[in-house]
């Protein structure tokens, strides 16, 4: 359990206020809640260490982004702990978890249809394969008006700004724009009529 303050528009703390974060900061200790301050002024921060309200550096962020940051992380570690633990309780769990890995890595549209009913006869019928081979395969390229739209089941799909003409051993490959991995659409502009 997390409580993070984001301070960054607290200048000072009075006496009164002080105390009430004190008191704030050891009910949430007593009940296992890390607090976190975000934000935070130097001269705040040395102010709150001496009245004990902030305990170390590690409980302080620049800002609130960095904060949940370092939480979200804190807490996928915890889940990847507790998974290790169910794991290790019997093998039925570890077969269970490696057939559901692989149920998810072949299923492209596991973020479109939330339901197995969703999937039946759909949208399978209107799809088919395209094998494409590496640094020679071009999906589309820009000005092109009528090419179909694709889904990346398996790879990667680099999308670049130019790509050396061919023939040429002096022109190297550019850094992609981005990269679109399984689950990705390309050439989504084709939907737009």
């Amino acid at each position: 359990k997390f409580l993070v303050f984001d301070a960054k528009s607290l200048d000072g703390m009075d006496a009164s206020g002080a105390m009430s974060m004190l008191k704030l900061s050891r009910k949430a200790n007593q009940r296992g809640i890390l607090v976190f301050w975000s934000g935070l002024k130097d001269d705040l921060a040395e102010e709150m260490k001496y009245r004990h309200i902030l305990k170390d550096e590690g409980q302080r962020f620049e800002d609130l982004h960095s904060a949940m940051t370092h939480l979200e992380k804190r807490i996928l570690q915890y889940k990847a702990q507790q998974q290790r633990e169910w794991m290790n309780l019997h093998p039925a769990f570890v077969r269970d978890r490696k057939l559901m890995e692989q149920r998810i890595n072949f299923e492209p549209f596991r973020e479109v249809f939330l339901s197995d009913g969703a999937r039946l006869g759909c949208p399978w019928r209107y799809c088919s394969r395209l094998s494409i081979k590496s640094f020679k395969t071009m999906l589309c390229v820009p000005g092109d008006l009528h090419r179909p739209l694709y889904l990346v089941h398996t790879g990667a799909v680099a999308v670049l700004d130019a790509v050396p003409e061919e023939g040429s051993k002096d022109q190297k490959w550019q850094r992609p724009r981005f990269v679109l991995r399984q689950g990705w659409f390309v050439n989504a502009n084709s939907l737009v009529g």
